[in-house]
């Protein structure tokens, strides 16, 4: 539990990182469209007339996100600021996460005995790291005097000083890689894409299937393709200027294997039982695959997002031919202050 805790708060995968939608080729501006009334409970939107999507959002801004969440098995519904200002002298802005708490964890109510369990975990909202944004809404990476390994460190200092030392061991083992450690800052923004990176340059017509592909670097030297389907799904006019938007992201390649396979072992390190239990299954996998699966209302004009669910589908398909999957997931809501 103690490991997954620490990974849900960094907000990187083990597995690999995120897939990133590149612009690709600009597609047709949509037609001007008649809607239909939505009836899924879901915010309502509307199909629009515009140029392709462009990042617009006002510094400073501020939002308390809620997101119900199952990862790694773990369900948890967890509450959040994020704050958006601007940054140096580039140009760019900084977005920063603070008051984070937990609402609900494994379907009890966050109080009392529960409470005080997660204190340490709430504690440790205080040291994620800012994220740095370009000025057309590209994650940028952390801000200078920012690491992993630096987080880490606070980490083990403060809040986490109880963890056993095996977990911190497995940490320090991956983080020390320089190539591991470039894919953590690199997997620490995939909310972001998620929520608005990848939507920018969007311009599909209503009902159309975008096509475009992508890379992810994974570590030092690999890299993996991405498969990127793209839809426009507008459906309502009762909301004007909102849009929902979905994307399906896919990996199956042999560098994703490598990656994977590297990172199981090195999350093992320094327990004999578990280096042992760990070589053997490596040894074993055949295809790894990963698929996330998006579905985003936003504000066509900003991409201020208003409803974000995606669903994150990791597939290791051994030499016996059984596939495990493990399914996270989330659905992120939005309060603009």
């Amino acid at each position: 539990m103690c490991k997954y805790l620490i990974i849900f708060i960094l907000g990187w995968c083990t597995l690999a990182c995120g897939a990133t939608a590149s612009r690709g080729e600009t597609g047709a501006i949509p037609d001007a469209v008649n809607s239909e009334n939505a009836s899924d409970g879901e915010p309502s939107v509307r199909d629009l007339s515009m140029a392709p999507l462009a990042f617009g959002w006002t510094a400073p801004s501020r939002a308390i996100v809620r997101d119900t969440t199952k990862k790694k098995g773990k369900r948890a519904k967890i509450e959040y600021v994020i704050d958006f200002r601007h940054g140096d002298s580039s140009g760019g802005y900084i977005l920063q996460i603070s008051d984070f708490r937990f609402l609900e964890y494994e379907g009890q109510k966050v109080e009392g005995a529960l409470a005080e369990q997660l204190k340490s975990v709430t504690a440790m909202s205080g040291i994620i790291p800012p994220l740095q944004i370009s000025p057309q809404g590209a994650y940028d990476g952390l801000p200078d005097g920012f690491s992993m390994n630096q987080i880490l460190t606070k980490m083990r200092e403060g809040a986490l000083k109880d963890v056993p030392q095996e977990v911190w061991q497995s940490m320090e083992t991956l983080m020390s890689d320089p190539g591991f450690e470039a894919t953590a800052v690199a997997a620490a923004g995939d909310f972001w894409r998620i929520w608005v990176e990848s939507w920018v340059g969007f311009d599909g017509r209503k009902g159309e299937d975008v096509t475009r592909t992508s890379e992810v670097q994974l570590g030092k030297d690999l890299v993996s393709p991405v498969n990127i389907h793209m839809r426009n799904e507008g459906t309502d006019n009762q909301a004007k200027g909102l849009i929902r938007l979905t994307m399906r992201a896919v990996q199956d390649n042999p560098a994703l294997v490598e990656f994977t396979v590297a990172a199981l072992k090195a999350f093992a390190t320094g327990n004999p039982e578990s280096e042992s239990a760990t070589n053997a299954f490596v040894a074993s996998i055949e295809k790894v695959r990963k698929t996330v699966e998006v579905t985003a209302v936003l504000h066509a004009a900003d991409l201020r997002p208003v409803d974000v669910k995606s669903k994150e589908i990791n597939s290791v398909t051994t030499k016996d031919g059984r596939t495990q999957d493990r399914i996270d997931t989330h659905h992120y809501t939005f309060e603009w202050q």
